[in-house]
């Protein structure tokens, strides 16, 4: 129990990694732990690729950023609230310097297959495995939402060999940590009522 407790309280996101790649034994890991998480009827409908090829990586971080930044300009038409953090996510986006995998070895997308009763909460449950086994095992991990779009992108799925009634619902990155930085401080929890 102090082991998980544990864990939890100390695991981050990490936005920074060595060169060093992960090897098969330590993914098939981090997926096994990923299929133990609980999910709505039991369906499992989780469906994983993986990414080692950094090429490949930098590839979809270029395309990804591209459709991301499609999306923000849409957004910024007429003078919405927030337009100084969307002009920031913008600039971001169009920057070519911008690696939105953070130099990480190893992608895993997680898609769900048809007849999941709760595709999104399964996946996120899923993911949060995989990222707390990463921690465990030493490795750092980030759940990058920047990479949504790839989910809707017709070249993408089908260099991916993804079935079109599959939905992108996760893309993590896992790795050996650059530096330490510690947990992030968090909030104390809200109630809004105890009954």
């Amino acid at each position: 129990m102090n082991d998980v407790m544990s864990n939890i309280n100390s695991r981050r996101s990490v936005r920074g990694y060595t060169d060093q790649p992960l090897d098969r034994e330590q993914i098939t890991m981090l997926l096994e732990c990923g299929v133990r998480a609980p999910n709505g009827c039991n369906t499992q409908p989780w469906r994983f690729v993986v990414i080692t090829d950094r090429e490949v990586m930098d590839r979809y971080s270029g395309r990804a950023k591209s459709l991301f930044s499609m999306h923000l300009e849409k957004q910024m038409q007429g003078d919405p609230p927030g337009m100084d953090n969307l002009r920031n996510l913008k600039r971001m986006m169009d920057d070519p310097a911008n690696d939105i995998f953070h130099g990480a070895p190893c992608l895993i997308l997680i898609f769900c297959a048809p007849g999941a009763m709760t595709p999104a909460q399964d996946s996120a449950l899923c993911a949060q495995n995989m990222m707390l086994a990463a921690h465990s095992m030493g490795l750092g991990s980030l759940w990058v939402g920047f990479a949504s779009p790839l989910g809707q992108d017709p070249e993408t799925r089908r260099e991916l060999g993804v079935p079109e009634d599959h939905t992108l619902q996760a893309q993590l990155v896992f790795g050996h940590p650059a530096k330490d930085l510690g947990p992030t401080p968090r909030k104390e929890p809200v109630v809004l009522k105890w009954i």
